[in-house]
């Protein structure tokens, strides 16, 4: 065996060794996240929810903001088309 493939295989029981070590860090880290997880669900799902009531309560408002932007724009269109009219007849 040459000593590349002896220094390869150290290497190799080296990670081995480091990855069994690092298991069950691992799987507890896998754990916590999903313990996390669960217990984030119901305040993600209330957080959905009071979005969603928010929006039903935002939609009449920002109705009359679209409708009410629409008036103020024919109105303007109205005002620029009378002062063209006006100025064309000077």
């Amino acid at each position: 065996m040459s000593d590349e493939q002896s220094f390869l295989d150290k290497a190799k029981g080296i990670a081995d060794d480091i990855a069994e070590k690092a298991k069950p860090a691992v799987e507890k880290a896998v754990d916590t996240a999903g313990e996390l997880l669960e217990k984030a669900k119901p305040a993600i799902e209330k957080a959905g929810d009071a979005a969603g009531e928010l929006a039903e309560r935002a939609k009449p408002a920002v109705d009359k903001a679209v409708d009410t932007a629409g008036e103020l724009l024919e109105k303007a269109k109205d005002l620029l088309s009378k002062k063209d009219d006006g100025a064309g007849g000077a």
